[in-house]
């Protein structure tokens, strides 16, 4: 049963079993209780009199009790509903944590798979986003848009090098928590069938085995076992039959693992083989991964690209090897292919595996400083490494010629039949809904364009600072003259410091210690979501819960919401000029919106560029883009976006009204 406490009059709940009448020491280990508080009774006196209660505080669970006259039984609390924004960005935010900290393990997550494997569990034909849903198959009962069990969360959050934001049990139920402890499943699923796979072969040129999306459904839906059966079969024996694996395998779980993925598996008295399974869950994957690129463009397309009118540089430099006809030449080595490894930290006197080393030196000979940068010698010669290359991650699954700007670097999961257990890595080309062009090194045994499978694509990686067209000084991440703070169109720093100025009085009257009724916070109102991106809180956490110090990060010395609300090291200066940044690059990296914002770039309209990121700032770039389209937004006070553009379009002296497409 579950109750909650009754309104209207003060409830107070006991530590342990009060005495009746209360004593001294009750009322000591007593408190208010709120209304807003579900509680789950574990047991009753046999007088009925007290209710021993689990209490979900916000600070966890605790067992209490409180007096039976003093509460209301209510239904079973449902899991909120799946809002489609925040978990494609919490699913973005989740990888992009679990990347950087692996940045030189060689092991990486993608959050395409994260989205389209929620899709493939909870979405529909009817429902093409996944939902936050409860169901029991054969007894067994999952949550959320992942469909975790009890079990698969509770390995989660028993991992302490994994769980350092302290989720409990019942933060199975939240959709952005799961953002979390899903990705760290995926990510030891990665490393569990890596570890089974990779060959014994340790040098830096080969590295760690990469599985690919139906892999990883494999491992993560039916265990390690299946799934290292089922990629054996695939190359050695695909018409072996899925129940027999299943059987052999998965032990007492085989009935619900056939009736959980039926349309897959069949039943087990049905001869599925290996290879009719691997073909529908890669018709479903692909479904899925095309509708996960929709969703990032529809809701966060700041974590997208904004595609080249020009080739990257490096992309240049590796054109310019592919005319050489650079190939291997067995003993001596070929001095042109032992050059590339110059670029990395391996050392090796023969041709041993290059794909890696050519992607390298290619960045690190092609005139950029931040490109030579970003190559990590100590791991480059490993085409694994790759995966967690860059800081923007192109999605998987965007099958559209245009989405993936050419030169970006693509990994690829080894072809069977190749002794090389790391992959491939190598510049995008061109691509298709089946397969995928690349110029790289090593790729039989040449510098030359090769087509692959588009199905053993596991990671496609981009440098911010290289997605504005070329003939836009202005475009996103190139360093305006007249902007210190980075580029924010025709604004110099004049208009930014006046843009700030009006957006901060209207939402706080410029005060940085204010906080509103919903717990946003600052001078400019920043929420959990914002403050995340921006590197401040972690993972997961709520803008009502804010107010606890265990959820600030301590970046730039910032280890609570006091230290945000004093500004402390500028910091929330410094996070609205980003903010803004990402906002301007969401509108660019939408096509529709892109029209607009380019007419604004042409013309130095400042006026609409204000009052565009005016309304993107209180309703997110996906609001500024349907005011664009018609149509009229509000926030949770009712605010409407157009009021915000009027208000910073008329202070700098433009129309009120939105350019519409």
């Amino acid at each position: 049963m579950y109750y909650r406490a009754k309104k209207g009059i003060p409830v107070f709940y006991y530590i342990s079993q009060p005495s009746d009448p209360l004593s001294d020491s009750d009322i000591t280990n007593s408190d208010r209780l709120s209304t807003s508080v579900v509680l789950k009774a574990t047991s009753e006196d046999p007088s009925k009199t007290w209710f021993k209660v689990t209490a979900q505080f916000l600070s966890g669970d605790k067992e209490v009790w409180v007096k039976a006259s003093d509460l209301e039984p209510i239904d079973p609390p449902e899991p909120e509903a799946l809002v489609p924004w925040s978990f494609v960005k919490n699913c973005t935010l989740a990888a992009r944590v679990i990347n950087k900290a692996n940045e030189t393990t060689g092991f990486g997550i993608n959050r395409d798979f994260m989205i389209a494997y929620a899709l493939v569990h909870t979405g529909t034909e009817t429902e093409s986003i996944p939902q936050n849903i409860t169901k029991s198959i054969a007894g067994e009962t999952r949550h959320g848009p992942f469909s975790l069990t009890v079990e698969e969360w509770a390995t989660f959050i028993g991992n302490g090098a994994a769980n350092t934001d302290e989720y409990i049990d019942r933060d199975i139920n939240e959709t952005i928590f799961q953002c979390y402890g899903f990705a760290h499943l995926v990510l030891s699923a990665t490393e569990t069938l890596s570890s089974h796979f990779s060959t014994n072969d340790t040098s830096q040129a080969s590295g760690p085995w990469i599985p690919t999306t139906i892999e990883l459904f494999m491992c993560l839906a039916c265990g390690k076992g299946v799934a290292v059966e089922f990629i054996d079969k695939l190359e050695n024996a695909p018409a072996t039959k899925i129940a027999d694996i299943i059987k052999q395998t998965a032990g007492a779980r085989a009935t619900i693992l056939h009736q959980r993925y039926k349309r897959f598996f069949g039943t087990p008295d049905e001869a599925f083989t290996i290879e009719s399974v691997h073909k529908k869950l890669k018709n479903a994957f692909d479904t899925a991964l095309k509708r996960s690129f929709t969703l990032v463009r529809e809701h966060t397309p700041e974590d997208l690209i904004y595609v080249l009118n020009g080739p990257l540089p490096w992309f240049v430099k590796a054109r310019e090897e592919l005319v050489k006809n650079v190939r291997e030449t067995g003993t001596p080595p070929n001095p042109e292919v032992m050059k590339y490894f110059s670029a990395t930290g391996y050392s090796t006197t023969k041709e041993d595996p290059w794909c890696g080393a050519f992607v390298a030196w290619c960045l690190a000979n092609s005139g950029s400083d931040i490109a030579a940068k970003s190559v990590r010698k100590a791991t480059a010669a490993r085409a694994a490494s790759w995966k967690t290359w860059g800081d923007v991650e192109v999605p998987i699954g965007a099958h559209e010629k245009s989405a993936v700007p050419v030169g970006a670097i693509v990994v690829l999961r080894p072809r069977e039949g190749t002794t090389d257990s790391s992959g491939h890595v190598g510049f995008f080309v061109e691509q298709d809904a089946k397969k995928i062009r690349l110029l790289g090194g090593n790729q039989s045994d040449s510098v030359k364009i090769s087509e692959y499978d588009r199905s053993k694509v596991v990671a496609i990686r981009m440098l911010k600072g290289f997605d504005a067209a070329p003939a836009q000084s202005s475009g996103p991440g190139t360093q305006d003259p007249n902007f210190n703070a980075g580029t924010l169109g025709p604004f110099t720093s004049a208009d930014w410091a006046k843009f700030i100025d009006l957006l901060g009085h209207r939402e706080s009257t410029n005060n940085y210690k204010a906080v509103n009724r919903l717990g946003y916070a600052g001078r400019w109102q920043f929420g959990a979501l914002a403050l995340i991106d921006a590197g401040y809180v972690k993972s997961g956490a709520k803008t009502r819960l804010l107010a606890e110090s265990r959820w600030w990060r301590g970046t730039n010395g910032i280890n609570s919401r006091e230290d945000w609300l004093n500004n402390k090291n500028n910091c929330q200066d410094e996070a609205m000029v980003s903010h803004t940044r990402r906002n301007y690059r969401s509108l660019l990296n939408n096509r529709d919106s892109r029209k607009v914002i380019e007419v604004i770039l042409n013309n130095a309209d400042k006026a609409a560029l204000a009052g565009i990121l005016a309304t993107a700032h209180l309703l997110g770039a996906g609001g500024a883009r349907k005011m664009l389209n018609g149509q009229d937004g509000q926030d949770a006070n009712g605010v409407k976006g157009r009021d915000y553009y009027k208000l910073l379009a008329e202070a700098f002296g433009g129309n009120p009204n939105p350019p519409q497409i």
